[in-house]
């Protein structure tokens, strides 16, 4: 890896963990999503920043996305457009091993991590955790605040608790 790129993921992740979030900032904002576009597999247009992300490089988002204060991102996850995170959201993609009982299980490695994949039009809320079995959001579903998502999610589902259950589908009213 050269040093340009380097300084560039420095200053991404300086940026997003140090400077105020989008609503506080819009020149913060353009700052985040000009690092964003150096050093991310793919970047929409107008993401939105929270602060204190801590978040891997793995990770693409779409178009008119944000992302909420001190989230916890670990990729490899693929977000969609017009997708709300609130602040607080954590999401794993792997896993330690432990099906060895003589060997620690901090000795033992761990699982290898596969891609969320978060569809379009999805509000995550505040305090959600997405454990690594879940493969997809589907699009359009809500995920209410602190839940714990623990399998795939189908379009159009409004999931709450813990763990995570479907409480209803969404449809059109009136």
């Amino acid at each position: 890896m050269n040093i340009l790129k380097k300084i560039n993921i420095a200053l991404f992740k300086f940026s997003i963990l140090k400077l105020p979030s989008y609503l506080n900032s819009k020149s913060a904002n353009k700052i985040k999503n000009y690092f964003a576009k150096k050093v991310l597999i793919d970047i929409g247009k107008n993401i939105n920043w929270g602060k204190s992300i801590h978040m891997s490089l793995d990770i693409k988002i779409g178009d008119d996305s944000g992302i909420g204060n001190n989230a916890f991102l670990n990729g490899p996850i693929s977000i969609g457009r017009d997708v709300m995170m609130g602040a607080n959201v954590t999401v794993f993609r792997r896993n330690h091993k432990s099906n060895r009982i003589d060997i620690p299980m901090r000795l033992q490695g761990m699982d290898d991590a596969e891609e969320l994949i978060i569809e379009d039009d999805v509000w995550i809320g505040n305090d959600v955790t997405i454990l690594p079995k879940v493969k997809r959001i589907g699009h359009g579903s809500i995920i209410g605040a602190r839940a714990v998502v623990c399998n795939d999610v189908p379009s159009m589902s409004v999931v709450v608790g813990n763990p995570g259950k479907i409480v209803r589908k969404r449809e059109n009213y009136g």
